[in-house]
């Protein structure tokens, strides 16, 4: 057996470029794959420190007033935001200020400040324990 180990921040289409097997983030949008949850990764709101909001603030609405930065792969002008105490969800349309297909170049810019954005929690769970960003509205 060989293996070809392929990394991409895009969804490929598996049978056109000859993929036998993969791992893939994210809902499955073709219905002819076969797929099965290997486990469940969580997306949160982060942002650096200075965005944090101050205490008259602290309303989910108030997000629509920060510059985002979108991960094109998941979303592009509007999030969906659900609380985990009572399941209610919050759309909110965005307009991004940088917009890409990496996890990588999105936690960079978060680190520089540029914007608040969601991504996989293991992304940056070193940068929340080091305080250099922050998890916005963890609720």
């Amino acid at each position: 057996m060989n293996v070809e180990w392929t990394l991409h921040d895009r969804r490929p289409d598996f049978i056109a470029e000859g993929f036998d097997c993969a791992i893939q983030v994210g809902q499955i949008s073709d219905t002819s794959v076969v797929s099965v949850l290997l486990a469940d990764i969580p997306r949160i709101v982060v942002a650096a420190p200075e965005l944090q909001p101050a205490a008259e603030q602290q309303d989910v609405s108030w997000l629509q007033t920060l510059p985002w930065l979108a991960l094109n792969t998941f979303y592009r002008n509007e999030v969906a935001l659900t609380n985990s105490n009572n399941n209610s969800l919050y759309r909110l349309p965005i307009e991004p200020r940088l917009s890409t297909d990496s996890l990588y170049a999105m936690r960079n810019a978060l680190l520089c400040g540029m914007g608040v954005g969601i991504v996989s929690s293991w992304v940056v769970e070193e940068d929340l324990a080091a305080g250099r960003l922050i998890h916005m509205f963890p609720e």
